[in-house]
């Protein structure tokens, strides 16, 4: 395949930092995420040469994540620390303890690779906050961005999402997005530099491995002109995100106090294109800044047909009938626990409202829920969900969109669960069924 880049991949680097109207001046300080890879040993290598030119201060940060086997990291770590030295680079290297991603990541149902990024993230957030760099610089590079649109596209992503990786966000920098990874084998071949191999590279049980060495080979092998027609449409798709952005779109969301709400009384009559970037760019506006551009357009198609609350990557969100909220991190601005006694008829008041409990001797269909009075074993609590609640798996309906997640349950267990907007209910015993527990929740 013909290249479809001509300018060297060092003045490359220049050019990005004029046009982003980057200082290189002496107060500025420059960190490389360093993994010892060939991409990141070419990225700081080019630094190097132009903090010559500049008088900027160049650092190396590398974090073990300790996710392989011990022998390779320390190799790996070595390897690092070396190379370094050699160059006269000051390096700054973080570990995570053995086996904690691994905990972490099956505890939250996430990938290793997903719980490994937002950790070394979370790693350059802090020394970032500690003033140990100004900008933190990463070697994505134009293949990688192909994969990254290609894998959007194939989850049915919106502009926002298929316009590809930013090339800033915040203080991180990714100066060589327009560099294939071919130009940096030769720039590194060329100076007789080794790299690194991370040996989960080849591991194909990564998604993203899995696009980088079947995929992606397959499409420019097969189809003439492939990545200078992708590398077209990524830009058409940026050139239509700014004009999104600059408002000829309506997303109708309103912030306050960090909080994101999307009201549903105009969301609902957008075309569904709409809907899904609405939510993206609320998603995006809560989100800290390293998770921004990973939001899954499996969970948006997801939370546009949701009721409930859902959890993602630390955002809370609440849908019900009137409104969408987005909750940041750390910023829980509407969940509250509570379990309350409900055994005897009367009116109780949650943190979000009121459930009524009413003796009749029908079934009434305003209730929320309702059951024998003598298949109830007191005593009788009202609580939210809490992790390992199963959901009752017989008589599944559609609850009240206003109803939270929650559920009710005697002393023999739960009797019924309210959950995104659908309520699980337990069998009725086969008794006469003359008096009847009526719930009705507000």
């Amino acid at each position: 395949m013909k290249s479809i880049h001509s300018e060297r991949p060092d003045r490359v680097l220049l050019n990005f930092f004029l046009s982003e109207n980057i200082s290189l001046s002496a107060d500025t300080v420059f960190a490389v995420c360093f993994s010892g890879g060939r991409d990141s040993t070419a990225l700081l290598l080019m630094m190097k040469d132009l903090s010559r030119k500049y008088s900027f201060s160049l650092k190396a940060v590398y974090v073990r994540h300790n996710i392989r086997e011990e022998e390779e990291c320390v190799r790996e770590e070595n390897h690092i620390r070396s190379f370094c030295l050699n160059e006269n680079i000051h390096l700054r290297v973080e570990e995570i303890p053995f086996g904690f991603i691994r905990r972490l990541a099956s505890g939250e149902n996430r990938s290793v690779e997903e719980v490994a990024r937002t950790e070394r993230y979370r790693i350059f957030a802090d020394l970032r906050k500690t003033g140990w760099a100004d900008w933190f610089l990463t070697a994505h590079h134009l293949d990688d961005n192909f994969e990254t649109v290609l894998y959007r596209i194939f989850q049915g992503a919106g502009v926002s999402g298929v316009k590809g990786i930013p090339p800033r966000s915040g203080y991180f920098l990714r100066p060589l997005l327009s560099v294939p990874g071919a130009v940096l084998n030769a720039y590194l071949k060329d100076k007789s530099v080794s790299w690194f191999t991370d040996s989960s590279n080849y591991d194909l049980s990564f998604l993203r491995n899995r696009y980088r060495q079947i995929v992606l080979p397959f499409l420019q092998k097969e189809i003439p002109g492939f990545a200078s027609g992708l590398k077209r449409f990524i830009g058409k798709m940026n050139e239509a995100d700014k004009k999104i952005s600059s408002g000829t779109a309506d997303f109708s969301f309103t912030q306050a106090d960090n909080i994101v709400t999307i009201q549903r009384e105009k969301w609902d009559s957008l075309p569904d294109w709409e809907k899904t970037e609405s939510l993206y760019r609320a998603l995006q506006t809560v989100l800290n800044e390293n998770e921004r551009a990973r939001i899954s357009y499996d969970f948006l198609n997801e939370l546009k047909n949701s009721f409930g609350e859902k959890l993602y990557r630390g955002v809370r969100i609440r849908i019900d009938s009137h409104s969408i909220v987005f909750s940041p991190p750390g910023q829980d601005c509407f969940r509250k626990d509570f379990c309350i006694d409900i055994s005897m008829p009367g009116e109780y008041a949650f943190p979000e409202g009121k459930v009524k409990v009413e003796i009749s001797s029908e079934p009434n269909p305003k209730a929320a829920f309702a059951f024998p009075t003598e298949a109830v074993v007191p005593p009788v609590f009202f609580r939210t969900l809490r992790f390992g609640d199963n959901r009752l798996k017989t008589d599944c309906d559609f609850s009240p969109a206003t109803i939270p997640d929650c559920c009710i349950g005697d002393r023999n267990g739960l009797l019924a669960v309210f959950k995104n907007g659908r309520r699980f209910r337990k069998k009725n015993a086969d008794l006469e069924k003359n008096r009847f527990f009526n719930y009705y929740i507000s």
